[in-house]
């Protein structure tokens, strides 16, 4: 892994110092202006959104010819989802971190014969081939020139493994078989997703355990999430809390990306069923949590809800954030997702209204959440 590391860092220089040597010339050898530099920041940021395109129609094309078939195509918010009954629907969709996502319907499972390299290859394969065609065949440019190095760099974030890029799922696919079937799982399920089956409709053994080592990769946070909201959804209090414990416990070591929805759900469980927790001010007043917190989806929503009501004692004022939670559910990226999201909010107004006003203790014990 340090060799990976010291191989991403000298490219990542390497591109810094030509993209360094391209503004210098541009601006002090062709006689460019702050306004001229302007434009090329703009058309740069057109020229990257087209190699995500790229990028993303390379993962189509391979999965295609591997025997995957279409889920969704996502760039920035625009999303596209291909449904059973052969319509493609548009609609605007955004994930935190991720600029754009092509989501695929995998074959059948098969150890040590599931199709799986071309398909994490195909994105970063078109962001190369295009890129070097461009230089090869046509005559150079600024803006080529822009295009082609947008195109690198997608290359090295992508193709060289680090957190939860491509790279980085070759190579634990490559290691161990377990992480090949939970990539396979989430490819699966976020399919079942998008046909409109909730995680509570899904296989149970979907949802089992399963031991892929001692050190945690972000498929184990995904899956262990996924695991979450499984017991979450099927009023499962007590698996659910040995999960969120065990996930809090191992928070450090716990993806970035996927510490604060962790954060999220725990606060949720902490509200309802052990309110004087300490912990639900640590999260409450966490400065990362604070900033997503201020975006209006349905999950804020809810927790903003369920935090009015059992820390603030507002009923009322908790019970409006809830409603307006239902505006915000055709943001969710699948059909199965607004499905458990819509499911949750209805539990949780009928929770709330029938403890009514709440009282100075307003916990219940996870028998008596049960409806």
């Amino acid at each position: 892994m340090k060799a990976i590391k010291v191989t991403r860092w000298v490219l990542g220089l390497v591109l810094s110092c030509v993209m360094w040597l391209f503004l210098w010339r541009w601006i002090y050898e062709d006689g460019n202006d702050i306004f001229d530099l302007s434009w090329l920041l703009i058309y740069s940021y057109l020229l990257l959104v087209s190699q995500i395109v790229i990028h993303e129609a390379g993962h189509a094309l391979f999965g295609k010819m591997t025997g995957y078939k279409m889920t969704s195509f996502r760039v920035l918010s625009f999303m596209w989802s291909w449904y059973p009954d052969g319509r493609i629907v548009f609609k605007k969709s955004s994930v935190v971190g991720s600029s754009g996502q092509c989501s695929m319907v995998p074959p059948e499972y098969s150890e040590n014969k599931w199709p799986l390299r071309w398909y994490l290859l195909g994105g970063c394969l078109a962001n190369l081939i295009v890129s070097l065609l461009v230089l090869i065949f046509f005559e150079s440019t600024w803006y080529l020139s822009i295009f082609s190095f947008m195109g690198f760099l997608i290359v090295l974030l992508n193709g060289v493994p680090d957190r939860q890029n491509d790279g980085k799922n070759i190579l634990l696919a490559s290691q161990r078989e377990e992480y090949r079937y939970l990539l396979y799982l989430e490819l699966k399920m976020n399919d079942l997703s998008n046909r409109g089956m909730s995680l509570a409709e899904m296989p149970r053994k979907y949802f089992e355990k399963i031991p892929t080592g001692s050190e945690r990769t972000h498929l184990d946070d995904y899956h262990d999430l996924l695991r979450v909201y499984f017991f979450l959804d099927t009023k499962q209090w007590e698996k659910l809390q040995a999960e969120l414990d065990m996930l809090w416990e191992q928070l450090p070591n716990v993806a970035p990306v996927y510490q604060l929805v962790v954060k999220a759900e725990m606060l949720f469980y902490l509200l309802i069923f052990q309110s004087n927790d300490p912990r639900i001010e640590e999260i409450w007043r966490d400065k990362k949590f604070r900033k997503i917190m201020k975006k209006k989806d349905s999950v804020t929503q809810r927790l903003k809800a369920a935090y009015l009501y059992y820390r603030e004692k507002n009923l009322t004022e908790a019970l409006y954030l809830l409603d307006s939670a239902d505006d915000y559910l055709e943001e969710l990226p699948t059909r199965g997702r607004k499905k458990r999201e819509m499911q949750l909010i209805h539990w949780f107004r009928g929770l709330m209204v029938e403890l009514g006003h709440p009282s100075h203790e307003v916990g219940r014990t996870q028998s008596e959440s049960t409806m």
